[in-house]
């Protein structure tokens, strides 16, 4: 998806003759103007769309999750304070409860009208009628009740949710949204991601965050804290989306979008922006996982289960390639390397022997393992077989926007996708001497993604940056394990809490 080049090259010749004041403020924001040039010309130059290979199936791209008599590399790892987690938490829960939002303008707001609706295929209305019906049932009742909501009154129950003189819940982090009931207790997707990794031994967690969001985000950390003679610690730190990583957009006739004050609008650069934050977390072995993917305590055995599984996994890779890369270095041995690269890795590399340096490059890289489960028509990152950066076909995670539909072959590999990412990871991110990767070495640059939203009635074009688990990670060492789909429980919207992973009454 590409801006008409007429547009895109009326937005370059804008740029040019920006005033001094509008470069004053992209400076300030940390961004050269020199990138802002950069971005527009990628809005406008088709960019090279990833080739598909085949989807990844099971024994070929995708493992079987191994099982382990007892995870004795991750104790380790965990007595040693190497291990840290790593959530993105930074995202509003506006689309959280954008059917509720819709149906708000019903003049009804009938059940009967809802019920019509829904049945004549308004997804919206049959979304609502569902949240509506079961409004007791979720963990924000009890804030509706103390602002006298009557379950029976619609209206008002929506008024106090979305007002932003009320609740105002679509305005909060996501993170910060009551997710789950415990009696009269309601906890956040924030309080159970620290209890959910406090169980595995991880006290070490950080956030991603909006400043606005701080004084919330203390108060659900602390109601999470253990108490004393507990022998556990919660050390939790965040950080904010750099401003340096943000975009300009533009409108759908290639001028650059501006608010009603005439400044330019920047927007954040899409969920690649935090790669920078998770380098500078200064992590080892971190874990990675979704803010809204969480479930109620007495599920987290499962989670936690599959967890310790992918990490110990993890750790016994890391160990074969730190050795192999030490062999390498110190004896110029390189097979070790090449059956780590083989069987472990299950790269192919080129037939002509290869030189200590050409394995060592491809071995000396941050590695992962990811969780992914069996495609069910859901929405996101796809596993397909594709031709790598480093010209090694490998299996990366591929969202729709990447991809080229511009012939039949590509279109029919598309269809076939078998395996879908959750965003649940656990990454090792120093290198065979302890020091931190520069994670950006590591990233294609050219796996960008262009967008085309429609803002208050508005279409704009917006460009973002590789995303952090697919474009910002192209060039790791990649292992994707198949877990069971129970342990994917994401709340993409406000119904999905009536599930039997995020209700305690079920």
């Amino acid at each position: 998806m590409n801006v008409p080049a007429a547009a895109c090259a009326k937005a370059i010749e804008a740029f040019e003759a920006l005033p001094e004041e509008d470069r004053d403020a992209i400076r300030k924001r940390g961004i050269s103007p020199s990138d802002i040039v950069t971005q527009l010309g990628r809005l406008i130059h088709p960019r090279a769309t990833i080739e598909l290979e085949r989807a990844a199936t099971l024994g070929d791209g995708i493992q079987a999750l191994p099982t382990f008599r007892n995870c004795e590399k991750l104790g380790q790892a965990l007595a040693q304070g190497r291990a840290s987690v790593f959530v993105p938490a930074s995202g509003d829960a506006t689309r959280m409860f954008e059917s509720l939002y819709k149906i708000r303008a019903y003049p009804n707001l009938s059940e009967g009208e809802l019920a019509r609706a829904a049945n004549a295929g308004d997804g919206h209305a049959a979304d609502a009628l569902t949240t509506l019906r079961n409004i007791k049932h979720f963990a924000l009742w009890p804030d509706l009740g103390r602002l006298g909501c009557d379950p029976q009154d619609w209206r008002g129950v929506l008024d106090a949710m979305l007002s932003p003189s009320l609740l105002a819940v679509g305005q909060r982090a996501k993170g910060l949204i009551p997710f789950h009931a415990y009696g009269s207790i309601a906890r956040t997707a924030v309080e159970e991601h620290c209890r959910c990794n406090l169980a595995l031994g991880v006290g070490k967690i950080h956030f991603t965050i909006k400043p606005n969001a701080v004084d919330d985000l203390v108060r659900a950390t602390t109601l999470a804290s253990p108490g004393p003679g507990s022998g556990r610690t919660l050390n939790v730190s965040h950080s904010f989306q750099r401003s340096a990583t943000d975009t300009i957009c533009l409108a759908e006739d290639g001028s650059i979008c501006r608010n009603g004050g005439g400044d330019i609008v920047f927007r954040a650069g899409g969920h690649g922006s935090l790669l920078s934050n998770l380098m500078e977390t200064g992590g080892d072995i971190v874990f990675l996982r979704n803010i809204d993917s969480i479930v109620v305590e007495e599920k987290f055995p499962i989670i936690n289960n599959v967890r310790s599984r992918m990490c110990e996994h993890l750790l016994a890779l890391e160990e074969k390639i730190h050795s192999a890369l030490r062999k390498a270095i110190n004896e110029g041995v390189v097979s070790d390397a090449l059956e780590v690269i083989t069987k472990d890795l299950g790269l192919k590399t080129p037939d002509s022997e290869q030189s200590v340096k050409y394995y060592v490059e491809l071995l000396n890289r941050p590695i992962r393992v990811c969780g992914v489960i069996r495609a069910k028509g859901d929405v996101g990152g796809g596993l397909y077989w594709v031709r790598g950066p480093s010209s090694v076909s490998q299996v990366q995670i591929v969202e729709d926007a990447q991809l080229s539909y511009s012939n039949n072959q590509q279109r029919k590999i598309a269809k076939s996708l078998a395996y879908f990412n959750p965003v649940d990871m656990v990454c090792s991110i120093r290198d065979f001497n302890g020091s931190p990767f520069n994670l950006t070495d590591f990233r294609d640059d050219e796996a960008f993604i262009i967008t085309k939203k429609s803002e208050n009635g508005q279409l704009r074009w917006a460009y973002e940056h590789p995303g952090l688990w697919n474009g910002g990670m192209a060039r790791w060492n990649s292992v994707f394990v198949e877990v069971p789909a129970e342990t994917f429980q994401p709340v993409k919207r406000f119904s999905d809490l009536l599930g039997s992973f995020h209700r305690n009454d079920m």
